[in-house]
């Protein structure tokens, strides 16, 4: 099963911790998920990678980085769009054979198309330690449409800690769990029905593009000049960073290389006894990518659900998008215990019901209705 939320942070102030790292806070625990933090030392890199098994990380870095760079908590390090970075994070790892993590980046990350990908010690897999992992962990970051700026002890990935009793649930423990507490509402905030408006394949509960939207999302500007710092807590102007796309018709053609930020249909819900995943979309559907950002904790959507915000881009050609379409799916897993504190009660950015551009940007909710372009025009 996952660790909920109080062991979290027994896994990290108890009398046997098996995460470890200086100073950690009660702040970087959350209903299922562990926030980790920039160390100090940065590097460029040339190239992406994954671990190697023979050698070690750093020896690899040593061999291949291009400048160090040196966080502090400080002054703001510029991160250029494109470019590709490796840091060590502060925490580490201790696990029993029976215990892995697994990685996401934060959903304040991922909206900005910062890709954040979490490597471990001669293990050549991104985002997920092997069984009984002890050792550091590292981060390797690629802002794709923004230049960005970051400080040492920035929460920028979030882990989950699984033992070997994890599984997620089947196709008929999902639709139960939805009679039970309701996982999936439409726009007005009533629940869908199970089986008829909501379809789960092998565990998958699919969601479905909205583009009967005024603003059916954004397209991330190209060549934006000014760095989108994500850690001093400034705020931004959307219409620095983003372009509305408006309604047209059904119908939404993806081009290549371009950044798109959209939104479900449905609105999600988690149950308390569960957390939850979003996947990708079958290949199969269509030829585009959605969400880096992928965790989803016990409470999320409060009462009655929160549209999901979808991190798009398109592959290698241009893609047709229609409104209702499948774009990706959820898969739950229960954690050991309901979370003593849900999303929602405490730190939660994302509470309200209608979509929202990330943290770091005003108006972000106000952002997806057709009033707020009119008076920023």
């Amino acid at each position: 099963m996952v660790y909920p939320y109080q062991m979290l942070k027994d896994a990290a102030f108890g009398a046997a911790p098996i995460i470890y790292g200086e100073h950690i806070t009660e702040g970087q625990f959350q209903p299922a998920t562990m926030d980790l933090r920039l160390g100090n030392k940065m590097v460029a890199v040339p190239e992406a990678f994954t671990p190697p098994t023979h050698d070690s990380i750093e020896d690899y870095l040593k061999s291949v980085e291009h400048y160090p760079l040196y966080l502090n908590r400080e002054q703001t390090q510029h991160l250029d769009r494109n470019k590709l970075y490796v840091v060590k994070l502060v925490e580490s790892c201790q696990f029993p054979e029976t215990t892995r993590m697994i990685f996401s980046p934060k959903s304040s990350i991922g909206r900005n198309d910062v890709h954040v990908r979490v490597m471990c010690e001669k293990y050549p897999y991104y985002d997920r330690t092997p069984w009984g992992y002890k050792g550091p962990l590292y981060a390797l970051i690629a802002s794709q449409s923004f230049h960005i700026g970051v400080r040492a002890g920035l929460e920028m990935v979030q882990g989950r800690i699984k033992t070997r009793t994890s599984k997620r649930l089947g196709t008929d423990e999902v639709y139960q769990m939805h009679q039970k507490y309701g996982i999936a509402y439409d726009k007005a905030g009533n629940a869908l029905v199970a089986r008829e408006q909501i379809r789960v394949e092998d565990g998958t509960m699919n969601f479905h593009i909205d583009l009967e939207r005024d603003v059916v999302g954004f397209r991330a500007k190209r060549n934006v000049g000014t760095r989108l710092d994500l850690t001093a807590g400034e705020t931004y102007q959307p219409e620095a960073y983003w372009e509305p796309m408006y309604r047209h018709g059904s119908r939404l053609v993806l081009d290549p290389g371009e950044f798109y930020l959209l939104a479900t249909q449905e609105r999600v819900k988690i149950p308390p006894e569960c957390c939850g995943q979003l996947v990708p979309v079958d290949p199969d559907l269509g030829e585009f990518r959605v969400h880096y950002a992928g965790f989803f904790d016990n409470g999320f959507g409060g009462a009655q659900g929160t549209h999901g915000v979808l991190e798009v881009r398109a592959s290698g050609v241009p893609f047709a998008l229609g409104h209702g379409k499948p774009v990706c799916g959820m898969q739950f897993e229960r954690t050991f215990e309901v979370p003593t504190r849900l999303y929602g009660q405490g730190q939660s950015n994302y509470t309200e019901p209608l979509p929202s551009l990330s943290k770091h940007f005003d108006n972000r909710y106000s952002a997806w209705d057709l009033k707020y372009w009119a008076s920023h025009r």
